[in-house]
This record gives structure tokens, sequence and C-alpha cells, in this order.
């Protein structure tokens, strides 16, 4: 999966103009923040310390989340796994469990907020007028309410303080 990642991430830096090992890393760095489970090795500072380096990347991310490979291969661990989960669903929840379709569709949705909540995180804390240009380009998308709440606080913050950068 990791390699999956760098692959579609270096895609990604490419696209954007961002050229050698400079958009590689970006990519990388970005790549292990969006998928990091605990986050808890550094992986925001190693975006942040790339500065605006990473800003295409996280733009690409906040806008439209996951690439379609990385979806297809979320979507193919769904249907598998769910089968395993129905012997576990409580049967005093007073629900039924949820369909196949239910299930994958409400994972898909949350791994692209997530990736959409943390390309906002790191565009808030880089701040300049890449980062709000991005933001604000995402309210004029298609999102989730969570993420679309979110965006509007961070630009608010942002609107609120001076760019830490110019």
């Amino acid at each position: 999966m990791r390699t999956l990642l760098a692959c579609c991430f270096g895609l990604v830096a490419a696209a954007a103009g961002v050229g050698g090992e400079t958009g590689q890393d970006a990519a990388d760095a970005v790549g292990a923040w969006l998928n990091c489970e605990e986050c808890e090795d550094g992986e925001l500072n190693a975006v942040l310390a790339l500065g605006d380096t990473a800003l295409p990347s996280l733009r690409q991310a906040l806008l439209q989340g996951p690439s379609a490979a990385e979806l297809e291969e979320a979507r193919s661990h769904l249907m598998a796994s769910y089968d395993g989960i129905l012997p576990y669903w409580p049967a005093e929840s007073g629900s039924p469990p949820p369909t196949r379709d239910e299930y994958v569709r409400m994972y898909l949705s949350n791994l692209v907020a997530r990736y959409q909540k943390r390309a906002m995180i790191a565009l808030e804390t880089l701040g300049g007028r890449q980062a709000i240009q991005a933001l604000e380009e995402a309210l004029r998308e298609e999102l989730r309410d969570d993420v679309r709440r979110e965006i509007v606080a961070s630009l608010g913050r942002l609107h609120g303080t001076t760019n830490r950068r110019r």
C-alpha cells in the first residue's frame, strides 16, 4: 500500500509541475501524513518542513481525496472484510447490520474525509495565499458536511490572523 501511495503522489507531484527529488519528497511526506494511523512519527511536521513544495499535493488531496487506484484498493479490501464483521454485529443494537454497499460507501466516505481534513490541517498550518486559495476552492466542490464545516472554520482562523508566510 505504501508503494502504491508513493506512486500516486509522485504522479500528483509530477502533474503539478513539482520536479526532481523535492517533488518525490513532497509526495512521500504528504502520503505518509494522509495515511498515518496514529500520526505519532512527525508526519505532519515532515509536510510542514517542505513549505510551498507540499502545496500541490495537499491541494490535490483536499480537492480530490484519494486516487482512483487507492479507492479501488480500499473498496476491494472493504468488500472482502464485510463478511467478517457480520458474525460480530451486536443483536442487541436494535438495528440490522448495514448492507455490503452501505458498509463500503460509509468507509470510503470516511477515507475521503480523512484525506480532505488532513490536507486542510496542513494547508491551514502552512498558511499563505496559495493555501487559502486551495481551501476556498474546496468550498466550491461537493463535500461532506463535517469536512465543509472544518474548512470554513479553518478559513476563519486564517482570515482572522496574519498569514504565517507572505
